[in-house]
């Protein structure tokens, strides 16, 4: 058994000496004062002293026995083994659910964080300070964070945090704060803290890969039932320009897919819950606004018509540069996209941001010695004469005009940081030429956003650079180190799946026709593992013609920034004669365009990440104004909420944008079987009944109790205890009258009171 109210019950047991103080009070000698009767009523005394100090000690009992009882009582105690209050001082670790799908709201508009929100204050109203109660406080927005680790027992300020949750866009992180708790716990203990897990365990939030550590076996884990009705929900899961760098005073061609001033924005969406059988239309609509905050300007929209049994669909919203006008005056080359659909039950992944980037020009650097002359043969051509030619199409004709690539030479022998700097791109030409201290140039120029281009020695025999390339960058590939000869290898008419880094999709419609008289004759293969890299494009035997990959980073962060392609034939008559068909132009510009864009375009990231942020930033300031230390080129905390972050330096000068978007791998809705939840949290608790922690119910009294349910209930004993009370009552007051010896007997008849 234990109580509610022990304050009360301790005041009301203290009330039990009353009585007895009273009787003492009462037994008080007093000066005897003798007189002729006395003998015989002395001697009637000691012929009843023992019965009625029986009946005396009985009316004592009885009365201290009435004050316990309602003591008890106005305490509220309950019975069972599964109370959150049990005997003596306890410990309550809350674990509330504030991930994406905390977000989701019922037909009522009741989000599930506000139910947890209240189940939590349900608990902590049972919780008493005064007799050594504690309570500690986690949230499951990833990474999980601990705001009340190790418990407190100041449940007040404990529920003013509880009280001003609000929804992140990250996904639950059970693992990360089951682990917390563990390490806060430690193998060693007397305690028996409960562990209260509250979410909806909606598919989002669960994620089956995702092992939770065992808590020490003297913990009791409790979770709330799983949510038992789907949530519809339209999510938007990707944003991407088709051209994230613009040349926006373009001489130079651009293709017919995006043409000159203008370019097409894709966003990808995914329906979740029961609206997936359904017909229905979602309107994208496509803003702009400056990193700076302020008004968003409409540039477009796009409307999704899903059919019955449709899960996925995407958009293309057209973008017009002139449209852009109102946010470039601002004088920024930086133009933040941001797309957002139709309300629902979720809202919270409804809206997403991406950036692109308005340029005059590109500057691309060769590795590389050019052997062609004034006025040269196609037999004299080096690989470096081929790629300006390709990447400077129309230098001859326009000079060096605004908006198009501008290409500089750099002597393979001085590849050094600063020749480095101020480029773009960097097509390595002639990589056996450098050094291992070049190819770490390389790898640095790479992380700070550029693209570096590779391509074979444009010679026989074997190549031992590929091992410096791997190593600089991480890469886990496999390169031959002799070049493979084909017999007039042709590129495949279908590509391969590239992920985010298709630098080609502009050239969908036209490949086919461009690669068709191509001709491949040697390539130094390679071939990259599982989740290292992406086939761009491919010969018709399968061997990787354009390999694109970011640089690996071991460290938990984003993804790195900067783009490694490796074409796998050099760009020399002798290997291939695809410098002298139509598709080296679109293929080598598509490259520099498209991969400049992906290198540069890694300040977005997902919600619940530790962002990179860009050079010599000191900190990150949202537009609302709450600002962020820069510490070791990353944010000193993660960033659980989606928003646009300017990273400024220690002068204030803005240094580049972060834009944080919803994970959306918590954007699913749909309800997960019970069975399935207890299974994997069993993993927590083995050996162990996972217990049911239910909502707060209100009891008579108006209070809020929260209790364990399951085998063993909690039974409250207020009433019973009432009840006890009014029959000690009763019986208290027979015995005072029958101990009173207050009877009058019945009177004489008259003719004996005659007699």
């Amino acid at each position: 058994m234990s109580v509610l109210h022990p304050a009360l019950l301790a005041a009301g047991l203290a009330c039990v000496a009353a009585p007895i103080i009273i009787h003492f009070l009462m037994r008080r000698r007093r000066r005897p004062v003798r007189w002729a009767a006395m003998r015989f009523l002395l001697e009637a005394y000691r012929q009843q002293k023992r019965r009625l100090r029986f009946e005396q000690l009985l009316l004592l009992s009885l009365r201290c026995l009435l004050v316990a009882l309602i003591a008890f009582a106005l305490a509220r105690p309950i019975a069972g083994r599964t109370g959150i209050v049990g005997p003596g001082p306890r410990t309550v670790y809350l674990v509330i659910d504030d991930s994406l799908t905390s977000a989701a709201t019922d037909d009522g508009g009741t989000s599930a964080l506000a139910r947890h929100k209240s189940s939590a204050e349900a608990i902590l109203a049972t919780l008493d300070a005064a007799r050594g109660d504690r309570a500690g406080l986690l949230t499951l927005g990833a990474p999980a964070d601990a705001p009340v680790v190790p418990p407190s027992s100041d449940l007040g300020s404990i529920r003013r945090l509880v009280g001003a949750l609000t929804p992140t866009d990250a996904p639950a992180d059970f693992a990360g704060a089951l682990s917390r708790i563990a390490a806060d716990l430690g193998p060693e203990g007397q305690d028996r803290p409960l562990v209260a897990m509250l979410s909806d365990f909606r598919a989002g939030s669960v994620r089956d890969a995702e092992r939770l550590p065992e808590l020490p076996r003297r913990a009791t884990l409790a979770a709330t039932t799983a949510a038992r009705v789907p949530v519809s929900n339209t999510a938007l899961v990707a944003l991407e320009p088709l051209r994230p760098v613009i040349l926006a005073g373009a001489a130079g061609p651009e293709s017919a897919a995006a043409p000159a001033g203008s370019t097409q924005v894709r966003a990808d969406l995914q329906r979740f819950g029961p609206a997936t059988a359904t017909t229905a239309a979602t309107t994208v609509r496509l803003l702009a606004e400056s990193a700076r905050g302020g008004d968003a300007t409409l540039i477009g929209e796009a409307v999704v018509r899903w059919s019955p049994g449709q899960s996925q669909a995407t958009a293309s919203v057209a973008l017009e540069l002139e449209r852009l006008a109102p946010v470039l005056r601002e004088g920024t080359s930086s133009v933040v996209l941001r797309a957002e659909i139709d309300p629902d039950a979720l809202h919270r992944d409804d809206t997403r941001r991406v950036s692109i980037s308005l340029r005059d020009e590109l500057r691309v650097a060769l590795i590389g010695t050019r052997r062609g002359g004034a006025r040269p043969t196609l037999d004299a051509f080096a690989p470096a004469d081929w790629a300006r030619l390709a990447l400077e199409p129309a230098a001859d004709r326009f000079g060096s005009p605004a908006g198009r690539v501008r290409v500089s030479e750099i002597d393979p022998r001085v590849v050094d940081s600063s020749r480095l700097a101020g480029v773009d791109a960097v097509f390595v030409l002639e990589p056996d030429a450098i050094d291992s201290a070049a190819w770490t140039r390389l790898r640095a120029f790479a992380d700070s956003g550029g693209l570096v281009v590779v391509t074979p020695a444009a010679r026989g025999g074997a190549q031992t650079w590929p091992d410096l390339m791997l190593e600089a960058f991480s890469l886990d590939w496999t390169v031959e180190r002799e070049p493979r000869t084909l017999d007039a290898g042709t590129i495949a008419g279908e590509r391969p799946a590239t992920g985010e880094l298709d630098l080609l999709a502009l050239l969908v419609g036209e490949l086919t026709h461009l690669a068709a008289p191509v001709r491949v004759s040697r390539v130094l293969a390679a071939q990259p593992a599982r989740g290292s890299g992406h086939a761009v494009l491919a010969l018709s035997d399968g061997t990787p013609l354009v390999l694109a990959a970011r640089p690996e980073q071991f460290e938990a962060a984003p993804p790195s920034r900067g783009v490694i392609v490796y074409i796998t034939s050099a760009l020399d008559l002798d290997w291939t004669d695809l410098p002298a068909r139509p598709l080296m132009v679109p293929l080598l510009q598509e490259i520099v365009r498209q991969g400049v864009g992906r290198a540069g375009g890694a300040w977005v990231s997902a919600a619940g990440s530790v962002p990179t942020a860009p050079p010599s930033a000191a900190e990150l300031r949202s537009h609302e104004g709450t600002t962020i230390a820069v510490e070791s080129g990353r944010a000193a905390q993660p960033l659980r909420r989606a928003a646009a972050w300017r990273a400024l330096d220690s002068e204030g000068v803005t240094r580049g944008t972060i834009l944080v978007n919803p994970d959306t791998r918590a954007s699913r809705t749909d309800i997960t079987a019970p069975d399935e939840i207890r299974r994997w949290l069993g993993a927590a608790t083995p050996g162990r009944d996972l217990r049911t922690l239910d909502d707060g119910t209100t009891s008579p009294g108006g209070e809020s109790v929260a209790s364990l349910g399951g085998d063993d209930p909690v039974t409250p004993l207020s009433l019973p205890l009432l009840v006890a009370a009014a029959f000690v009552a009763i019986a208290e007051l027979a015995v005072a009258r029958f101990a009173s010896h207050a009877t009058v007997p019945r009177s004489a008849p008259p003719s004996e009171a005659g007699a």
